[in-house]
C-alpha cells in the first residue's frame, strides 16, 4: 500500500516530481494526499496536527488489523 502525501507549495519535492511513483508502484492500493503546506510543514508545521495527520491516521487506520 502507498499513501503519497505532497505538499501544494512545496519547492524542494514538487508534485509533479512525486506524482510519478504512482504508476511505478505495483500496489492497486495506492492514495495521493495533497495537502497544504511546503516541504517540512505538511508534516511537521503548526497546521499539520489538524490539516493532515488525521487523514494519514485514517489511511493507517483502514489498513491496521
Amino acid at each position: 500500500n502507498l499513501l503519497l502525501v505532497t505538499g501544494r507549495n512545496d519547492p524542494i519535492v514538487t508534485e509533479q516530481c512525486s506524482l510519478p511513483i504512482l504508476d511505478l508502484v505495483r500496489s492497486e492500493d495506492k492514495t495521493h494526499l495533497r495537502v497544504p503546506g511546503g516541504h517540512m510543514a505538511i508534516l511537521g508545521g503548526s497546521g499539520a496536527p489538524k490539516a493532515i495527520w488525521p487523514q494519514v491516521a485514517d489511511w493507517l487506520e483502514a489498513r491496521s488489523s
